[in-house]
């Protein structure tokens, strides 16, 4: 993983090359086969989130299930600030500029709503993290309504931890304060 991360770090030729190599396929094996190892999953989201700058990389990591398994990571690592921070920082990159289209297929987006909070929740003196998690729920809301009703389930934990965020990382604090009002109305 770190050797796909390195060759595919700003070079979009070298990106396209590994995909088709099924590098990607790689990963997410190796990722789905080692839950446990945090190094070799904090070199795979750092990968996948290099890699998923090439458009069609990314519609094929999110067609190969790199949602989920992202997701899937998060979960079993809920108190491991770099993984969680690299994870958030790889789904910001498959969601942003994706076709719609092709979000609503592969895209678990309550699951990645749920897993974004938790992150602040869990990380709350991480700037990286709040901030990540901020511009991903952000995000999320302007694609899927569905993600407001779920951040209205958890309403007063879920305000909390935006407000919080927007306290400690200034240049969100509009993003955030956007997200309470969805969340409120």
């Amino acid at each position: 993983c770190v050797l796909l991360w390195s060759l595919s770090y700003d070079d979009t030729e070298t990106q396209i090359r590994i995909d088709e190599a099924l590098g990607v396929f790689a990963i997410l094996s190796g990722m789905n086969a080692h839950t446990s190892y945090v190094p070799l999953q904090e070199q795979a989201l750092g990968a996948l989130h290099t890699l998923a700058l090439d458009i069609e990389t990314r519609e094929n990591i999110l067609n190969n299930g790199g949602t989920t398994c992202i997701v899937n990571v998060m979960r079993t690592h809920p108190y491991k600030d770099t993984i969680q921070e690299k994870a958030l920082t790889a789904l910001v990159a498959l969601v942003l500029n994706t076709n719609p289209q092709t979000l609503d297929v592969y895209l678990p987006a309550n699951d990645v709503a749920e897993v974004s909070i938790d992150a602040m929740k869990n990380h709350p003196k991480s700037v990286g993290i709040l901030e990540t998690s901020c511009h991903m729920l952000y995000l999320l809301t302007k694609h899927d309504e569905n993600v407001v009703e779920a951040l209205k389930k958890n309403k007063n934990s879920t305000i909390m931890a935006l407000r919080h965020a927007a306290s400690i990382v200034v240049d969100m604090s509009h993003m955030a304060e956007k997200l309470i009002e969805l969340i409120r109305s």
